[in-house]
This record gives C-alpha cells, structure tokens and sequence, in this order.
C-alpha cells in the first residue's frame, strides 16, 4: 500500500548503494550533454553555490559520494511530513468511504517542524556572458 512506502519506507543500504551508483553514472554522463551543462552553470550563475537553488537537484558527483543511508533517512523524517505534502486521490473511488479511508492509512502521520529554505538572492541587474569551457568540469567563468 501507498501509505507503508510514505510512512515505512524501507531505505536500506543495498537499495542505496544500487541508487547512489545509478546516479553517480547519470552525474557523469550529464557532463557531455550540452544543455545539462548550462543549465547546471546557469543556476550557479543566478543563485550562486551557497543557495540550494544554485544547487542541482540531482546533486553533483562529490555529494552524491558522499551521501550516507543514514542523510537519506534524516531527510525522509525531515521532509516527509503531512504539513509538507499533498494528497492527489485520481481514478475510481467511492468519494463517502474515501475520509475514513486515508484516515486508517494516513491518521498516525505526525505533523513536525519543517527545514526552511533562504530567500532567493537577488537576480543580477545587467547581463553577463557566461563562457563554459567543455574541458574542464562544468564551472562558470564570465567575461563582461
């Protein structure tokens, strides 16, 4: 059931270990893909590498290294909270039984403090050319 994977998600170490080695290889065929790469540079550019929007949401290979089970099972009850999410019910339903339901599925789901994130940094006010050099790994250098 939908409510065991939310509220019981099994975040072993094998299941991770498998994941973290799917995503190191993705990171590193992003690398020759063109528009990953501007993309990538362009949030750094806008946000800057402090901000999580300057971030890529898929990480970058030296965090995603670094990323333990344990981080993994820290964001789960970090973030995965009722007052942080959004229940869409689709298909086929009997709308009367529905409440009592998700009630018996999701009722012992607990509301908690949620991480905040920093307002977005100022955009810059006059237009920058951002030159990326293929080469290397993907950084920005800019020329005005």
């Amino acid at each position: 059931m939908a409510a065991d994977v939310l509220l019981r998600p099994r975040l072993n170490a094998d299941d991770w270990a498998r994941v973290r080695h799917d995503r190191l290889t993705a990171l590193a065929q992003r690398r020759d893909q063109a528009e990953s790469v501007a993309s990538l540079v362009a949030d750094r550019v806008l946000y800057g590498d402090t901000h999580p929007y300057g971030r890529p949401s898929d990480g970058l290979e030296p965090s995603v290294s670094r990323i333990t089970i344990e981080d993994i099972r820290g964001c789960h009850a970090a973030h995965y909270r009722p007052n942080n999410a959004c229940l869409v019910v689709a298909g086929a339903f009997d709308e009367d039984a529905l409440p009592r339901q998700l009630e018996a599925a999701l009722g012992g789901w607990t509301a908690g403090p949620l991480p905040t994130i920093p307002a977005a940094p100022p955009l810059p006010v006059a237009p920058r050319l951002v030159l990326v050099d293929r080469r290397a790994r993907p950084r920005a250098s800019s020329a005005s």
